[in-house]
């Protein structure tokens, strides 16, 4: 069975991509969009598990390495431009008085970790402050984050049970 490309996902993506928009127009526009962002994460779990179930079943393994490159060649690039251009945004026209908040945003987005520094410095994900131009990133290091673990557990759920593959997944 070959897996196609399927249209619905993207009409999927843009009503989440519409949700998200409408919330950080003002809560009181559509106060459950933030809930968009969980569409984008079920969608990009089930995304990726296609590909990586499609990898096992026409090579019998999965070629992590080969995931991470794709992941990278997707992410990367248009990540990098828009943190560093934003930087450089940041300190050419902006007020420095933050600096050292927005710097650490900034450098926890380019690892992947800026759920983990929001978290340290209590800072609520749903701030409608412009203070922090990096903010919006704790999602991308959720996602980030579920990359780099999911294909290992995957990987290893096929290696000891098919069974327990779907035993798993009515679990999570």
């Amino acid at each position: 069975m070959q897996f196609q490309y399927r249209n619905e996902i993207n009409g999927l993506r843009a009503i989440s991509f519409i949700f998200v928009f409408l919330f950080h127009i003002g809560s009181s526009v559509f106060p459950g969009g933030y809930l968009g962002v969980d569409a984008f994460f079920v969608i990009s779990g089930y995304v990726i598990t296609q590909s990586l179930y499609e990898d096992y079943r026409k090579n019998n393994t999965i070629n992590i390495f080969n995931f991470f490159i794709r992941r990278f060649k997707r992410i990367v690039p248009a990540l990098s431009l828009m943190l560093f251009s934003t930087f450089a945004i940041y300190i050419i026209f902006y007020n420095l008085k933050n600096f050292k908040e927005i710097f650490y945003s900034f450098t926890s987005s380019i690892f992947a970790a800026s759920n983990f520094i929001y978290f340290k410095f209590s800072k609520d994900y749903f701030l409608e402050s412009l203070d922090n131009l990096y903010l919006h990133t704790w999602s991308l290091g959720v996602e980030e984050q579920f990359y780099f673990i999911y294909p290992f557990l995957l990987f290893i759920l096929f290696k000891i049970n098919k069974k327990l593959i779907f035993i798993a997944g009515l679990v999570f």
